[in-house]
């Protein structure tokens, strides 16, 4: 790292009077007249994986960014953009019986059906596949002028890199990508003065963090342009979002809470479970929605922001203290006192002095709990595949075709493949189907429940030690690292609409 380059040199003493105050006017005046300008880029790389959660939570954000104050323009990108084809998966209620042994027997969503259909969301001005998004956000970007700020959200699915985190992968249409050294290429060739912010949402979105380094590199040096953002997830951890039901209800992702946060209430129109106000100025920030969603989610997801990631990057090469007093949680910064709260709602006294011994007792139980589910699943997954096969082997020798033609169904099983139904619903493996898929259901929705609250145990850790990084930062960290921290923390923290 080269100090210098973390510095902001004055020209205070460099310019005469009048020579600064014009530039404090023509800064005054370009502000005045810059644009927000936000990128909604959302769906699955394709039909397959193109949930309607996703559909959803893009539907959700442009309609959160609209009723914001100040003036913004959104540009929306969505799955294969104006294409009549289908894009969407989603489950509806089965409204007959009749289809329900055909879809426990080949999976077409048990007591559900599952469909495809064209999205819809409203005002997509074209597709994600990268042969057009990429010369699309080229293009954009050139357009925008000094002053302007840009933020980008995705909603959609992530890998992690097998080498090097500028590898890590956001998938677009027609199962195309953008590594983080693609976005970084792109955000790079903004004019010059033009703010960056982001908020991913994807599995393995930590790894985007890098974005505000100079060629996504290992370093505390940030890019010479303004750029900060939040991720859903740490670089080695998925996240929530990807249910293909519609009911709203019962998302818990990163997007539900961050842009309730924005909204003012709950994604179903209730009252939020805290005030997201931190500060008190009557605004909300991103930053302070990415608190809210720390806080107040019950959800799997770790979220992560990228003065957060600063200071983790700090710390792993330079906070080597030991000894008592050096780990409790400081309450005097605001995660410590948000670690407070969590681990209260958490039912732990994070300022116990048996707080470590019963917070890890929980996570080990926790732990134990998520892997004694997925052993149980995947014996339940293999249970039922055997019992499935069985049972399509015998009816299928007098039914030929019928996978094809159960393939074709639509909400109303045809009076052609009633018997066959019947014949299913007879057979005397069908009830250890039905027992061993229900037990699925109901352990798949365990699974989530532990994952959830030990992702909220995760969280209490990940604050409080967030709490210690930035009160050993403030009083030993060099001025360029401040300096870079300040900036970070400035572009997080600035309202939407706000100068």
């Amino acid at each position: 790292m080269n100090p210098d380059s973390l510095k902001r040199p004055s020209a205070r003493h460099r310019f005469p009077v009048a020579v600064r105050l014009f530039a404090i006017l023509l800064l005054w005046t370009t502000n005045a007249a810059a644009d927000e300008h936000v990128w909604l880029i959302g769906g699955g790389n394709n039909r397959r994986s193109s949930e309607a959660q996703i559909e959803q939570n893009i539907i959700w954000a442009a309609r959160t960014l609209q009723s914001l104050p100040g003036r913004r323009r959104l540009h929306l990108y969505f799955t294969d953009g104006h294409d009549p084809g289908h894009d969407i998966k989603e489950i509806v209620p089965a409204r007959d019986p009749s289809l329900e042994p055909l879809s426990r027997l080949y999976e077409f969503g048990r007591r559900h059906v599952v469909i495809t259909r064209n999205h819809r969301v409203p005002g997509v001005l074209g597709g994600t596949a990268r042969d057009q998004l990429e010369p699309a956000l080229e293009r954009d970007f050139r357009n925008l002028h000094a002053g302007d700020r840009l933020l980008l959200v995705f909603n959609g699915h992530g890998t992690p890199a097998r080498r090097g985190f500028e590898q890590h992968r956001l998938w677009l249409w027609n199962d195309t990508w953008f590594e983080v050294r693609d976005l970084d290429r792109l955000l790079s060739q903004l004019p010059d003065g033009v703010s960056a912010r982001f908020v991913l949402t994807q599995c393995y979105a930590g790894g985007f963090a890098r974005l505000v380094h100079p060629r996504a590199a290992n370093t505390l040096e940030l890019t010479k342009g303004e750029r900060c953002g939040f991720m859903a997830s740490a670089d080695d951890q998925p996240a929530e979002g990807c249910s293909a039901s519609v009911d709203v209800g019962q998302y818990r992702d990163y997007s539900t809470y961050f842009f309730a946060a924005l909204a003012g209430r709950a994604r179903d129109g209730g009252p939020l479970l805290r005030s997201p106000d931190l500060d008190r100025d009557g605004k909300v920030s991103p930053y302070e929605a990415h608190l809210y969603a720390m806080v107040a989610a019950f959800s799997a997801d770790v979220p992560r922001a990228t003065s957060e990631d600063f200071l983790d990057r700090w710390q792993q090469g330079l906070f080597r203290w030991r000894g008592r007093g050096h780990d409790v949680v400081q309450t005097g910064n605001v995660y410590g006192r948000l670690a407070v709260e969590l681990a209260r709602r958490a039912e732990l006294d994070l300022q116990s002095n048996s707080f470590e011994q019963l917070w890890l007792q929980q996570r080990v139980i926790e732990s134990q709990r998520v892997r004694r589910y997925r052993l149980e699943l995947k014996r339940l997954e293999r249970q039922i595949a055997d019992v499935q096969a069985k049972i399509i082997r015998d009816a299928e020798k007098d039914y030929p075709g019928l996978r094809k033609q159960a393939g074709k169904i639509g909400f109303t099983v045809p009076a052609s493949l009633r018997e066959a139904v019947a014949r299913i619903r007879r057979h005397s493996q069908y009830p250890a189907l039905v027992e061993a898929q229900n037990r699925e259901d109901a352990g798949e929705l365990k699974l989530l429940d532990h994952q959830r609250r030990l992702a909220r145990l995760e969280r209490v850790d990940r604050l409080r030690k967030l709490s210690l990084w930035l009160h050993h930062f403030e009083s030993t960290a060099s001025e360029p690292e401040k300096t870079a921290y300040r900036r970070l923390l400035n572009c997080e923290k600035r309202p939407l609409g706000g100068p």
